[in-house]
């Protein structure tokens, strides 16, 4: 991860210093060896939840009624019944129109963003471990990985996968956290014809799936794949490191 490519965006009139990007990668590497143990026990769990008819990569007994699956499916109708709506009102009669058409568009722009799909998910990792929900503000690279379903410079929210987040586990509470962030892939073209990354961006090379972050574990989204043997890419992709720093006010 030392040699990976940079984007830095700064609160608009805060001053701050170049973070140090060797020790931030190190921090990654430190939290990715004390998470190793979650990310092992979730795909336990998760592979119970898929059954042995899913895949060969699953669970190795025969599961006849999967009661975990149930479960879920029973839990997560209850903790998440409907698409969320919101509601808007003002005491100033002259805002009526105004905050009813604010109103209609906040409603129809969650419909946009999929925020539906987006809570459920997050509600159903919760069950396993924890659920991670990434608010902000699409980057080029943001619209690409969501395959261009949000434009860049708009607003929107995905679920992040456990196995792809990273956090400064040295801190008490989640407040006091120095980085948080995740890997995510995205088009090496789009990434080498993106200027607000570093010059090192023209220096990347395609990565696959199975080379990811070179941890040895073997993530949630590979289960069935296994057994197929290798791994092929339709387009060459790239994987970024995409990391908040509270405490400077900067996403690198």
């Amino acid at each position: 991860m030392s040699g990976m490519a940079t984007m830095t965006i700064r609160e608009p009139g805060r001053k701050a210093s170049r973070p140090k990007y060797d020790k931030l990668c190190r921090a990654i590497e430190h939290n990715r060896k004390v998470t190793e143990f979650f990310r092992e026990q979730r795909r336990r769990a998760i592979k119970l939840h898929a059954g042995s008819n899913w895949s060969e990569d699953t669970a190795d007994k025969k599961i006849i009624v999967n009661f975990i699956s149930l479960y879920t499916q029973i839990v997560l109708r209850n903790l998440f019944a409907k698409e969320p709506r919101v509601m808007l009102s003002t005491d100033d009669r002259d805002s009526l129109a105004a905050v009813e058409g604010m109103q209609s568009w906040v409603n129809r722009k969650m419909v946009r963003m999929n925020i539906a799909e987006t809570f459920e998910r997050s509600v159903l990792d919760s069950l396993f471990l924890i659920g991670i929900v990434k608010v902000a503000i699409a980057t080029p690279g943001d619209s690409a990985h969501s395959g261009w379903g949000v434009e860049a410079g708009e607003p929107f929210a995905e679920c992040i996968d456990f196995d792809d987040f990273f956090y400064d586990s040295t801190a008490k509470k989640r407040d006091q956290f120095q980085f948080a962030g995740h890997f995510y892939r995205c088009p090496l073209d789009m990434i080498r014809d993106d200027q607000r990354y570093s010059k090192m961006r023209k220096d990347l090379v395609p990565i696959s799936e199975y080379q990811r972050r070179g941890s040895g574990d073997d993530p949630v989204s590979e289960l069935g794949r296994n057994a197929v043997g290798g791994y092929e890419e339709f387009e060459d992709t790239v994987e970024l490191a995409e990391a908040y720093l509270p405490w400077r006010k900067m996403v690198c």
